[in-house]
């Protein structure tokens, strides 16, 4: 099973404070063209961007990276205060994100939690390396609904209730589903190959390539987990997509990476 760690790093901070209440206008920028033209170079993002233009500053640092425990497992040197908090994964009927045996104890697993670093719609996307955000600087779009950045805002109830569910064993889960009737019918398996074509202007990824479920899946070790780098590429490097996406929205591609339906 092939250990690929992609690396899921939205851009994160300390607390906002009074700035919270900012909200972030979505970016125009152009699939697969890399991080510097994309949404999470910060510095396209806010009023007041880096004070030498830096792109990875955002969210990483060469030396003085944060230690928290709550990312002691997957740490690529982060620069950020890291979102602590807890939330409640999504459950259903037909997943039950709570008591499952697959689920992790952290919903938030691997990279996961340094997106809602950000995407919490509590803190500022624009302090990093131990500064205080910039005056006009603030969070992801507060609120947790169309059009809005933030996807777990605890003030309003949601957390991650509301979103699909992240943080479980793919493998457990595609061998027990459903969907169709019987065990193993409406989740792929993680060796199933799918292709996309990349734009890869300006970076190495251009062409038509095939990749396997697993590919997007976060191996801590012993088990592949879903979590926001399985859909979302945050680098802007092997994404065909808006929005970040693995795969195209045309036909629901994006969905039926791993759905059968």
């Amino acid at each position: 099973m092939k250990n690929r760690i992609l690396t899921a790093v939205c851009a994160a901070a300390l607390s906002a404070g009074a700035l919270a209440g900012v909200a972030l206008a979505k970016q125009t920028y152009t699939p697969g063209t890399g991080v510097s033209n994309s949404p999470h170079n910060i510095n396209n993002v806010v009023t007041n961007g880096d004070e030498y233009g830096r792109v990875c500053a955002y969210c990483h640092t060469p030396h003085h990276a944060i230690v928290s425990g709550a990312i002691a497992e997957y740490n690529p040197l982060w620069s950020h205060q890291v979102n602590e908090e807890t939330y409640t994964p999504y459950a259903s009927r037909t997943f039950d994100g709570g008591s499952v045996d697959n689920m992790q104890s952290d919903p938030l697993v691997g990279p996961s939690r340094l997106c809602m670093s950000c995407h919490d719609g509590v803190i500022a996307v624009s302090q990093h390396y131990g500064t205080a955000p910039a005056a006009g600087n603030g969070s992801a779009a507060v609120g947790d609904n169309w059009n809005e950045i933030s996807v777990g805002d605890l003030a309003f109830g949601e957390g991650l209730t509301n979103d699909h569910p992240i943080g479980f064993d793919y493998d457990a889960v595609a061998s027990t589903d459903k969907g169709n009737g019987t065990l193993g019918s409406g989740i792929k398996a993680a060796n199933t190959q799918f292709s996309v074509t990349l734009a890869g202007t300006g970076v190495n990824y251009a062409g038509t390539h095939d990749r396997k479920i697993s590919d997007l899946m976060y191996n801590n070790g012993s088990k592949n987990i879903m979590t926001c780098a399985s859909c979302h590429d945050v680098h802007n490097n092997e994404n065909p997509e808006d929005y970040l996406l693995i795969n195209k929205q045309a036909g629901s591609q994006i969905c039926l990476t791993c759905h059968k339906k």
